[in-house]
């Protein structure tokens, strides 16, 4: 997740920190729904998986 070849100041950088803040901040939504509404949840984690994949590319 840790992107070794991008310079410090480039914008385009994410820090791990931030990653694992917004993930804490987020996850209990995810569940709340989750929870609710079992097929709106497989559509959320479809597309936290495509948004994890366009961010590592």
């Amino acid at each position: 997740m840790y992107q070794h070849n991008v310079p410090a100041d480039d914008p385009r950088r994410t820090e791990p920190t931030l990653t694992a803040t917004a993930i804490a901040a987020v996850l209990p939504v995810v569940v709340l729904v989750a929870v609710t509404y079992p097929t709106a949840a497989v559509g959320v984690v479809a597309g936290f998986a495509l948004a994890s994949a366009y961010t590592r590319l």
